[in-house]
């Protein structure tokens, strides 16, 4: 119980009129994140994986076999590890404007 007032009382921090944090406020949980030293998951994995590259082979075609049955998921997993993903911005490298011409679907297939 006494620990808990103790994080009632500092867990008001001090924040501005659109409720960001404002400058020099203390965290809010000062134990928060991993360990230092800790070791993360991905490279307990990489390291395993290096150890043992029959269950990375394994991995592999289990993703294989559900991509065949059509799980949607592994598909795409296996297409953005082989293509690599998709580009969610375009950059145009140009001094000329740009343009942007909308036409409805109709106009476009030729639909009556």
């Amino acid at each position: 119980m006494e620990e808990q007032s103790k994080l009632e009382k500092n867990a008001t921090p001090i924040r501005d009129k659109h409720g960001r944090f404002l400058k020099g406020t203390p965290p809010n949980n000062p134990h928060g994140g991993r360990p230092l030293g800790s070791v993360s998951l991905v490279t307990m994995l990489r390291e395993h994986l290096q150890a043992c590259p029959e269950d990375a082979t394994a991995i592999v075609q289990a993703l294989i076999r559900m991509g065949k049955g059509r799980e949607l998921y592994a598909i795409k997993e296996i297409m953005d590890r082989v293509d690599g993903k998709v580009a969610d911005t375009h950059k145009i490298e140009s001094d000329a404007p740009v343009y942007l011409v909308f036409k409805p679907a109709k106009e476009l297939l030729s639909i009556e």
